[in-house]
């Protein structure tokens, strides 16, 4: 079995959460749930995890820290073959703000390809629920006509009705105006060979997951890539490099706007009370 990348520690004296966040989006590490840890009321660590605990084989816990810059470190481990969930980045269509790109297939961040044919809906499409960053404990509305057209991964976000809570009201006028514009897809994969010439996989068969939308700006090419990193050094620890001003600086604009909008419903709710 192979050792994956469970999580991913900043020194929260040397790393700040925004800079953490701006390092894992670069980096195509998941960043959209945060742990800390704490010693004494203190913050030590603000933790990334690219998958729960739960499915992490007994005994297989590695610490890793020297492949990276100063103040990060990643736990490594084998995770149960049944939960191997990669994730990948999608965005919305140019047209229609509710409509997303999942997946296509081009080359992603770490040189795999994700055949669109491929893709197996039928456990998805039996309960479509849309999530907010990966947490099955924060539902906000459900997928619908999810589908394969041509070489892309296509699907229709349908949110929870307006007035169901501050929280999805918020979410839908971010969508709308298009500041919330990326999701992430979670599958597993079945087959996967070798691609000619190159070292990354080409996936031939996989089976999709869960959906979320996702706070984090999408690339270039309107489909950026965060998967779980593999056995292969090369693409664990490989290709580090410095953040680009243009990605620390989309990060930091969009975070904003999202604590902006959080503040404004928590004022709301006070004159409320």
């Amino acid at each position: 079995m192979t050792m994956v990348t469970q999580a991913v520690w900043f020194w929260s004296s040397k790393w700040t959460e925004d800079a953490a966040h701006q390092w894992a989006e670069e980096h195509s590490f998941l960043h959209d749930v945060v742990r800390y840890r704490k010693e004494e009321q203190k913050t030590t660590h603000i933790i990334f995890p690219q998958f729960d605990t739960s499915e992490v084989v007994e005994g297989s816990w590695r610490t890793i820290a020297d492949d990276f810059p100063d103040g990060i470190s990643v736990t490594i481990c084998e995770r149960k073959k049944s939960m191997e969930i990669k994730h990948i980045k999608g965005a919305q269509d140019e047209n229609d703000p509710f409509r997303f790109v999942m997946s296509d297939e081009s080359v992603d961040r770490v040189g795999d390809v994700i055949r669109a044919k491929g893709w197996d809906l039928e456990d998805f499409q039996k309960n479509p629920v849309a999530l907010w960053g990966h947490d099955h404990a924060k539902p906000i509305g459900v997928w619908e006509n999810v589908a394969v057209v041509g070489r892309k991964l296509i699907g229709n976000l349908r949110l929870a009705k307006k007035g169901t809570s501050p929280e999805i009201d918020t979410i839908r006028s971010l969508v709308e105006q298009r500041i919330l514009k990326s999701v992430s897809v979670g599958f597993q994969p079945l087959e996967a060979v070798p691609l000619k010439n190159k070292s990354g996989l080409e996936y031939l068969s996989q089976k999709l997951h869960e959906c979320s939308l996702v706070s984090v700006p999408a690339n270039a090419n309107a489909l950026a890539i965060a998967k779980s990193f593999g056995a292969d050094p090369v693409k664990v620890f490989g290709g580090v490099k410095p953040l680009t001003q243009c990605a620390a600086k989309a990060t930091k604009e969009t975070r904003a706007v999202l604590d902006a909008a959080l503040k404004t419903n928590a004022q709301f709710l006070g004159t409320r009370k």
